[in-house]
């Protein structure tokens, strides 16, 4: 019976340093990623694609003016939730363009007593139509802002309908609050 305890703790222990090794390897990776999207060059924004993929890890200001230069801007902000303990830091909150299908996300998470959980988002849009969802990276479900959203997060609202927001020049859209971690159909 004592060798068996020791095998166990043996395994716990081997289990433990590999998971700690792992955690250390994904934030290195992390922190190589933000340090080449810090160092990216803004002065070749002219020559920037306009995929989802490129969009999604440009810094807000940079995304917006190289989407639609010599425009004036937009800005939708909202209230973060997610369904655990904490909102996770790599959290990203995206504009999704309805015709073009281009996303603008931002990593940037504002912390204020103005956002309903004390974190909350500010994007800065070029004017059209979108959908607004959060995320996590390489994860492709997407919390919405939806009729759920607006319905008050309850299990008697029928939709989880994204709700369409339309951007205009020089207007702060508040209240876009991406939180529909609910949607079984994703």
């Amino acid at each position: 019976m004592q060798k068996l305890t020791f095998i166990f703790v043996g395994i716990v222990l081997v289990l433990f340093v590999l998971t700690g090794l792992y955690i250390r390897t994904s934030e290195t990776e992390k922190g190589k990623l933000r340090a080449q999207i810090e160092n990216q060059d803004v002065a070749g924004s002219d020559s920037l694609a306009t995929n989802e993929q490129q969009n999604e890890y440009m810094p807000d200001e940079t995304a917006s003016a190289a989407a639609m230069p010599g425009k004036q801007l937009g800005t939708i902000e909202g209230s973060l939730s997610f369904p655990s303990s904490g909102i996770p830091d790599t959290l990203e909150i995206c504009a999704e363009n309805i015709k073009t299908e281009e996303s603008i996300c931002t990593g940037e998470i504002q912390k204020s007593d103005d956002y309903e959980y004390g974190f909350g988002y500010k994007l800065e849009l070029p004017p059209a139509s979108y959908t607004v969802y959060s995320r996590l990276p390489n994860d492709p479900y997407r919390a919405y802002y939806s009729d759920f959203v607006i319905c008050g997060l309850v299990a008697s609202c029928p939709s989880h309908k994204p709700v369409v927001i339309d951007v205009a020049e020089n207007m702060t859209i508040s209240n876009i609050d991406p939180q529909d971690w609910y949607d079984s159909n994703q």
